[in-house]
C-alpha cells in the first residue's frame, strides 16, 4: 500500500524571510555595481576593498537560511502526523562561524566538514513521533569525493576551455565549446552520483537509510538526462529532474533485519512540465517576488506524489 507524503509550507509563510535575504543580497551587490561603475585605472586597491565588504554582508543571509530550512523541515507530513525541528539559530550560528573560520584558515580543506556539521545539526535535530534520525555521513568521504570527481574534473575542463581558444572560426568555436561542454557534463556525473548518494546515509528508528543503487547504471541514467536538458537548451529540465528523482527515490530503502521500506514517486511527465513551467514563468514575470509561492507549490506537488512502501 502507498502511503503519501506531503508538504505544508505556504509561500505566504515562506515569502517574508525570502524576502528579507534577496534584499539583503541585492543591497551589496547594488552598492558594488555602483562602485565598478565609477571606478578608474587610479582606484584599483579600492575596488579590492569591496570584496571583504560583499562577503560580510553574505554573511546576514546564509544565517536567516536557518530559518527557511526550519520551516521547509516541518513542513513535511506523514500519516497525519508532521515533522519537527528543534535545532536552535544558537547553535547553528556556532556551527557556521566555526565551520567559517576553520575553511578560511584552512583555505577550503575544512569545507567538507564544515557541510557535514551542517547537515548533522538540520538531520539529528529534526524528529518524527519522538524520534530522532542519525546523519552518518563522514567529512573525510565527502572531501574525496569533492577532491576527486570535482576539483580533478573541474581543472581537466578548465584546460579543455583554454583549448578552444586555439580556433578562430566563430562555427568551430561554437561546434568544438558544445562538445566540450558535453564532455564536462560527462566527467561530473560522477561527482553529482555520490555527493548526493553521500547525503542519504542516516539511521531512523533502528532502520539503516541507504540508496540501493548500482553506480554505473545510476552514472548512465544522469549522463541520459543531463544531455536531454542539454540538448533542449534547458526546456527538458522539469522532466529531466523528477525522471531521475523517480528513478533515486524507487532505489532509496529503508532497511533493518526485520523490515524494508523504500520510496517511490508517481511521475506525469506532461502534467508535471506543464506546471513547473508554469510557476517557473509566474516567478520570471513577477521579477521573482512570486518564487516563494511557485518553490512551495513545486514542493507540494512532488511531495505530494512521493510516497513509502513497506515491502
Amino acid at each position: 500500500m502507498k502511503n503519501y507524503l506531503k508538504f505544508n509550507l505556504t509561500g505566504e509563510k515562506l515569502f517574508p524571510v525570502m524576502f528579507l535575504i534577496i534584499m539583503l543580497i541585492a543591497m551589496p551587490l547594488i552598492y558594488i555595481i555602483y562602485e565598478l561603475s565609477q571606478f578608474d585605472s587610479t582606484s584599483f586597491k579600492e575596488v579590492w576593498v569591496l570584496i571583504p565588504i560583499l562577503g560580510g554582508f553574505m554573511i546576514f543571509p546564509i544565517l536567516l537560511s536557518y530559518y527557511v530550512e526550519k520551516m521547509k523541515i516541518e513542513g513535511f507530513e506523514y500519516e497525519g502526523k508532521s515533522v519537527e525541528f528543534n535545532g536552535t539559530f544558537k547553535e547553528f550560528a556556532k556551527q557556521f562561524f566555526i565551520g567559517l573560520f576553520l575553511s578560511i584558515v584552512t583555505v577550503g580543506v575544512y569545507i567538507p566538514w564544515f557541510i557535514t556539521n551542517l547537515q548533522k545539526f538540520y538531520v539529528n535535530n529534526s524528529s518524527y513521533e519522538g524520534y530522532r534520525p542519525e546523519f552518518l555521513g563522514k567529512g573525510l568521504k565527502l572531501f574525496l569525493i569533492i577532491t576527486f570527481l570535482a576539483l580533478v574534473p573541474s581543472i581537466f575542463g578548465s584546460i579543455m576551455d583554454k583549448a578552444i581558444n586555439v580556433f578562430h572560426q566563430p562555427l568551430l568555436i561554437f561546434v568544438v565549446g558544445g562538445v566540450v561542454m558535453v564532455i564536462k557534463m560527462i566527467i561530473m556525473s560522477p561527482f553529482y552520483y555520490f555527493q548526493y548518494r553521500w547525503y542519504f546515509d542516516a539511521r531512523f528508528k533502528g532502520l539503516t537509510i541507504l540508496w540501493n543503487t548500482d553506480t554505473w547504471d545510476s552514472i548512465l541514467a544522469i549522463i541520459k538526462q543531463s544531455l536531454f536538458m542539454f540538448l533542449t537548451f534547458g526546456i527538458y529540465l522539469p522532466v529531466g529532474y523528477l525522471k531521475l528523482y523517480k528513478y533515486f527515490a524507487e532505489r532509496t530503502v529503508a532497511v533493518n533485519e526485520n523490515e524494508n521500506y523504500h520510496l517511490g514517486y508517481d511521475l506525469e511527465p506532461m502534467a508535471d512540465f506543464k506546471f513547473i513551467w508554469g510557476q517557473a514563468l509566474m516567478t520570471i514575470i513577477t521579477i521573482g517576488i512570486y518564487f516563494p509561492w511557485a518553490y512551495c507549490k513545486v514542493m507540494s506537488r512532488v511531495v505530494g506524489k512521493t510516497y513509502i512502501i513497506k515491502n
